[in-house]
């Protein structure tokens, strides 16, 4: 055989050799750099398999289809989809944009509590109830008038910032007005004054509304399950502003992302 073309081979062979070991080591750089900063058990963690190396050893992003959460056939909702809350204002593209997780991710340090699951729930509480009163309390002036001076309270702190399990199992299956009327946070030892003012005028104003002919539409919505409202607000208006205030508070990618992950997930979680 020609020595020349045993050199060859063997150099081949060892080219190939050295590009797998290369190949190797960067993937147990990867391995090193990344896995370690993630938890297992963390829904951010980012698995290798999520990337694959090409000739020249460069991470390359996995082709993967983007999770749309609303029909992109029809993704602005439609004015009759809402009893409560309103159909989109602009054609947002935040669902798509913040669809993929990130590859790479800055090592911040320990995962701090702002960023945790349950509080982007008490989150995402306080802007339901926020919108629902305050949608509830426009219906009644555009039905009523002004006049009447009536208008809906908070509900307590005790009840929006209760983001336990057992609770809410059981709060999905309620309609808004048993939430209105719920006095569980009587039993809270974190119950405020104004809490039990509130309760009574939100009684009063649903005593009223009972005794009316007129308010049809406001009585509808006052028997709509809780879960049934939540999914409607996901679909808003509403929901898209905010987390356009995430957006201008600077807040980062994979906090609105998980953000809008968690808000997504809200009716299952309780269920």
């Amino acid at each position: 055989m020609d020595i020349s073309s045993e050199e060859e081979i063997s150099f081949d062979k060892t080219t190939k050799s050295n590009k797998n070991l290369e190949s190797h080591q960067t993937s147990n750089a990867y391995l090193k750099i990344f896995k370690e900063n993630y938890l297992e058990e963390d829904n951010d963690y980012i698995k290798p398999e999520t990337l694959y190396f090409n000739s020249n050893n460069i991470f390359i992003e996995e082709n993967e289809k983007p999770h749309v959460f609303i029909n992109t056939d029809n993704p602005i909702p439609k004015k009759n989809d809402f009893k409560l809350f309103n159909k989109w204002s602009s054609n947002y593209n935040t669902f798509e944009k913040y669809s993929k997780k990130c590859i790479y991710e800055l090592n911040s340090g320990p995962r701090k509590r702002v960023d945790m699951p349950d509080i982007k729930r008490k989150k995402i509480y306080t802007n339901i109830y926020r919108n629902i009163f305050k949608n509830l309390n426009k219906k009644i002036s555009e039905s009523l008038g002004e006049k009447f001076g009536l208008k809906f309270c908070n509900l307590s702190q005790c009840i929006i910032a209760n983001v336990a399990k057992s609770d809410n199992k059981k709060r999905m299956k309620m309609t808004l007005r048993e939430l209105i009327l719920d006095e569980s946070f009587k039993k809270s030892n974190n119950k405020k004054d104004k809490d039990s003012s509130n309760w009574d005028n939100n009684k009063k104003i649903l005593d009223y509304l009972d005794s009316t002919k007129d308010c049809a539409e406001i009585k509808n919505i006052l028997e709509m399950k809780l879960k049934d409202i939540y999914n409607e607000y996901l679909k808003s208006d509403e929901f898209q502003k905010s987390i356009q205030e995430l957006i201008q508070d600077g807040r980062y990618y994979d906090y609105i992302r998980n953000y809008i992950e968690v808000a997504k997930n809200f009716v299952d979680y309780y269920s």
